[in-house]
């Protein structure tokens, strides 16, 4: 058994900043497959997604979420990310709603936004969807 009073790691310390965990809201959604929804979160480059706690009703799916980042508030480089959790159900009809907020969560199907983004410039180049871009495979 370890003595913590005693004990000190052998871990080299890779970063001196101090963490905190912090909550933050949602910022989208999108069921990719029955069961399995995307939520996507804007983060920084030095946060990572701690936890995502899911409350499932039968009118709603009310989502929590926690991200690890550091102590200065400093932000790098934010983004916007997907992170999935799996459903007891679909989520069919039910809303989905932010702990923090009390809002709905806006829908948000990215992939959605990619193909008439990429039909857009395609149309104003004269050209067909994907033509001259390279697939993805």
């Amino acid at each position: 058994m370890i003595d913590d009073h005693d004990w000190e790691s052998t871990a080299p310390v890779l970063d001196d900043t101090l963490r905190r965990l912090a909550p933050r809201s949602s910022v989208g959604h999108c069921e990719r497959e029955p069961g399995r929804l995307q939520l996507r979160f804007v983060v920084d480059v030095d946060e990572h997604m701690h936890d995502i706690v899911v409350v499932e009703e039968d009118d709603t799916v009310v989502v929590s979420a926690v991200v690890c980042t550091p102590t200065t508030g400093v932000w790098r480089e934010q983004f916007e990310g997907p992170f999935h959790v799996y459903l007891d159900e679909p989520l069919g009809e039910r809303r989905v709603i932010d702990a923090l907020t009390g809002r709905e969560v806006p829908f948000k199907d990215i992939w959605a936004e990619i193909a008439a983004e990429e039909a857009a410039e395609a149309a104003t180049n004269g050209g067909g969807p994907g033509e001259g871009s390279t697939p993805l495979d």
